[in-house]
């Protein structure tokens, strides 16, 4: 089951590979296979990896939310900087006449592993998930008091390869075959105001991706 491991760190850096490939890159190719590790699904079973949804899947349907309709031609994508090569954040414009960015995504890599041993144990990893908060100014077009929606891909820890979820859905292969389903047991609808001088603040816990909704992006 080795090639099924570590799988949610996977799909974050995906995420961020995908959300802003580095500068005059036009290209950007994953090699896949049966069995491979970056894969997004298992279409068969082997002798080393069971048929399913595989963690990169989740990440890809997180940056399709966060860039959102782009058929248009005019979708644009700027680096938030942050201090630390561990986290990452952007903006994303869904036209040039956009005045806000309509949504922006927030990628917390720090790592962690929900089954690192405890002390030769074997217990799940003993302390609370750490998280950290995130602030940004947003343009005067986003008034304060407004609501903006949060939506997240979560999981246990980086090296989860159940458990996780996109805005409260699993693709898991065992519950319905790899469609989307609603699980009750994960907080969804969440909303974060805009604070005075313009400022939103995010809590992103440790290995997982937070995607803001901006109302006031046009």
């Amino acid at each position: 089951m080795l090639s099924r491991s570590i799988m949610l760190s996977r799909s974050i850096m995906l995420s961020r590979s995908i959300m802003f490939p580095p500068p005059r890159q036009s290209l950007l190719t994953f090699a896949t296979g049966t069995n491979y590790r970056y894969q997004s699904w298992q279409p068969i079973s082997t002798n080393d990896t069971l048929v399913g949804t595989k963690a990169p899947y989740y990440g890809n349907i997180a940056v399709a939310a966060a860039l959102g309709d782009h058929s248009t031609g005019q979708t644009s994508v700027a680096n938030l900087p942050l201090p630390y090569s561990n986290e990452s954040a952007y903006a994303i414009y869904g036209s040039s006449a956009s005045v806000a960015p309509d949504r922006i995504a927030i990628i917390n890599m720090v790592q962690y592993n929900y089954t690192a041993l405890a002390n030769g144990t074997g217990l799940a990893y003993p302390t609370p998930k750490p998280s950290k908060i995130y602030s940004f100014q947003l343009p005067s077009a986003c008034a304060v008091g407004a609501s903006i929606a949060v939506r997240r891909l979560l999981a246990n820890g980086s090296d989860s390869i159940t458990g996780i979820t996109w805005d409260g859905y699993s693709y898991n292969w065992e519950l319905n075959l790899g469609r989307p389903v609603l699980l009750g047991n994960v907080t969804r609808g969440e909303t974060v105001e805009v604070v005075s001088g313009g400022i939103v603040n995010a809590d992103v816990p440790y290995s997982s991706v937070a995607v803001l909704d901006l109302s006031c992006g046009v």
